[in-house]
């Protein structure tokens, strides 16, 4: 039997078992579908410092169809307590990859504290995926930029806060995400813990303002990982130090009947075993309805990263660089720069009917991407940087613009 047969098989008997032994078993899915069309002459793929600005493939003209996600998933209810559910995800881009999103049993002490195991939901993801109500459109930005995971492996805690002052939610993990095992990062000693605080500052009727000011909240997330990287190099000394993977994220949102508006900003530590990285991004988002079932939205996000120099050099001739424990961005003769990112969309959608919902929107690209030094200049140490770059930048930007067309079927 197939993997596909197999995880199949698995929703079934989730299903199965809830009619046998619960009040209620629920059956649902989730289909998002698009069509693309290049405008830009470029696209972004092989931009780097050697070539002209415009350096993507020629793409103009190019279009696809994809199902780009596919959920199925099965929830058993056995008592007004305890719960499990199952979720599997799929796509025709990978191609046809079917894998288990979420498996997780629930109990629930309160509505304030609902205990989980398995594999669950992290906290900040769907949480902003809840306000910007377009997955099917775009992923949020920290899940665009493959800062946070979407799911763990591990246990968690969520619930609302009493009097309706907010809601919170905090997972123990494995810390790689739901597609690697714990294995294959570090040596399975370090976990993550990440937790969600939401607030709502002025829950309480105020002279029948309520549901102006109950839509006004803040929020906070934290995500702290000290991972063990052994790293190997060239005169044979090994050396392992812990690094940090930690994430902090500010954001504050409105939610009205008939609009959203949301703002965040997110800071990150990258460790590679001696360099504690820095990376940071904001991103502000917001659509209003309109009549006949039809709404507006935009979105623009910046975010800024490191380039990985290890990836463009063999590594180091010694260990390890005496500045590493500094936390500075050379190492030696050996350098990395910053890249910045900005995305953009902007676009109306329409209620065809309760579930089923179609966007036609453009979506934009522009990476600026400073001068990376390449693989020959590296080896040849403080040299052949002095004589090839002198340390200099340059800026080589190639903007991706495509239109989409795109649906999101629930049932």
């Amino acid at each position: 039997m197939t993997m596909k047969a197999l995880l199949l098989a698995g929703v079934v008997a989730v299903g199965t078992a809830g009619r046998a032994q619960a009040a209620e078993t629920k059956f649902g899915g989730l289909i998002f579908g698009e069509h693309k069309y290049t405008l830009s002459k470029r696209d972004n793929t092989g931009v780097n410092s050697t070539v002209a600005p415009e350096a993507g493939s020629y793409s103009q003209g190019r279009s696809q169809f994809s199902i780009t996600r596919v959920y199925v998933n099965a929830e058993a209810k056995f008592t007004n307590r305890v719960k499990g559910k199952v979720v599997l995800e799929g796509n025709s881009t990978s191609p046809n990859t079917v894998f288990v999103k979420n498996a997780f049993g629930e109990y629930a002490f309160a509505e304030y504290a609902k205990f989980q195991a398995g594999m669950v939901g992290m906290p900040w993801i769907s949480f902003e995926e809840g306000i910007w109500g377009r997955r099917f459109v775009q992923k949020v930005q920290a899940d665009q930029e493959g800062i946070l995971n979407s799911a763990d492996l591990g246990i968690g805690l969520n619930g609302d806060i009493p009097k309706g002052f907010g809601s919170y939610a905090m997972t123990y993990t494995n810390g790689e995400g739901y597609k690697t095992d714990e294995k294959t990062q570090g040596d399975g000693r370090s976990k993550n813990f990440a937790a969600r605080l939401s607030l709502i500052p002025l829950p309480m009727p105020l002279g029948g303002l309520e549901d102006l000011l109950a839509g006004f909240k803040v929020h906070g997330f934290v995500s702290v990982d000290n991972q063990l990287l052994s790293r190997p190099y060239n005169d044979g000394v090994g050396y392992s130090q812990a690094w940090r993977r930690d994430r902090y994220l500010l954001a504050a949102s409105y939610q009205h009947k008939l609009f959203h508006l949301m703002y965040s900003y997110l800071w990150v530590t990258q460790g590679d075993g001696w360099l504690n990285r820095k990376a940071n991004g904001w991103s502000l988002h917001g659509s209003a309805k309109l009549p006949y079932d039809f709404s507006v939205f935009a979105r623009y996000d910046r975010f800024s990263k490191p380039n990985d120099w290890l990836s463009l050099a063999a590594l180091p001739t010694t260990s390890p660089p005496a500045n590493a424990a500094a936390g500075q961005n050379e190492v030696g003769a050996y350098r990395y720069d910053s890249s910045t990112y900005y995305r953009g969309v902007v676009g109306v959608d329409y209620k065809l009917t309760e579930g089923v919902r179609l966007s036609i929107n453009d979506q934009w690209l522009q990476p600026v991407k400073p001068m990376t030094f390449g693989r020959a200049n590296l080896a040849a140490g403080a040299a052949g940087l002095a004589a090839n770059t002198n340390g200099a930048t340059t800026t080589n930007v190639s903007n991706e613009n495509i239109l989409y067309t795109q649906f999101e079927m629930k049932f």
